[in-house]
């Protein structure tokens, strides 16, 4: 099985989450919640995935290295 992006782990929770609340499993407010969690976890995911891109061709690199890289091209952003 290939792994995922977090776009489309993000897409497909998201979907799963919208079918909860047009199916009336959540409510508006709960949706509201599980949305932020689902997005900040994406988010986390991608920040994972572009430390780890960024160091698989650089040796030597620490996982401090990536996470400059991050944040310098992308802010402190979580």
């Amino acid at each position: 099985m290939s792994k995922q992006t977090a776009v489309e782990w993000y897409s497909q929770e998201h979907l799963k989450l919208l079918i909860e609340l047009e199916n009336k499993r959540v409510s508006l407010g709960k949706y509201a919640v599980k949305h932020q969690e689902i997005l900040q976890q994406a988010k986390q995911m991608e920040r994972e995935q572009i430390v780890t891109a960024y160091c698989s061709d650089r040796y030597p690199c620490s996982e401090e290295d990536g996470e400059q890289y991050f944040t310098e091209t992308y802010g402190d952003k979580q």
